[in-house]
């Protein structure tokens, strides 16, 4: 659990499958999904990891997907 009261929180993915959410908890995803790490809706972007061609026993290769929509004068770039 994360503690310290920062102005700000992280997320993030480490060693094979092993993901740190904003608050602190840690939580293991070993399958080929692809797993959301953070989303606004109202904003339109996410962040997404998805692990390629992971089994136990070998190195994973991981993707990782920014998608960014930038809204200027109500109109997306």
């Amino acid at each position: 659990m994360q503690t310290t009261n920062l102005p700000f929180r992280t997320c993030l993915n480490f060693g094979r499958s092993f993901y740190r959410m904003f608050d602190g908890l840690e939580f293991q995803f070993a399958g080929t999904c692809t797993y959301t790490l953070a989303e606004s809706v109202l904003q339109g972007w996410h962040v997404e990891v998805t692990l390629k061609n992971c089994d136990y026993w070998t190195t994973c290769r991981k993707v990782r997907d920014v998608t960014c929509f930038i809204l200027i004068f109500r109109e997306i770039l």
